[in-house]
């Protein structure tokens, strides 16, 4: 059972797997509050820092990210990230 509900989303995102070159254009899944899930065509190594950029509003929205695990499913296209957002407070 999950900590935290999940917001579905369907909206264009930018991501960037830092260190490996991979990025590109893809789509948002669902959000909550402890991170998102996006389109990717293929599974995002465990650990990966990735840079996140959501291209609405100005400035738009970028912010560092990490995948704290992968989908079990090999056709799965969403993959998880948690946000690592820093505290307004």
């Amino acid at each position: 059972m999950r900590s935290y509900i999940r917001h579905p989303y369907d909206m264009p995102i930018e991501f960037h797997l830092e260190g490996a070159g991979g990025s590109g254009p893809t789509r948002l899944r669902d959000v909550g509050f402890g991170g998102l899930a996006f389109e990717s065509p293929e599974a995002l190594p465990v650990g990966a820092e990735v840079t996140v950029r959501i291209p609405c509003g100005c400035p738009p929205f970028e912010v560092a990210a990490r995948t704290p695990r992968t989908s079990r499913e090999p056709e799965a296209r969403a993959r998880p990230l948690l946000l690592r957002v820093p505290h307004p407070f």
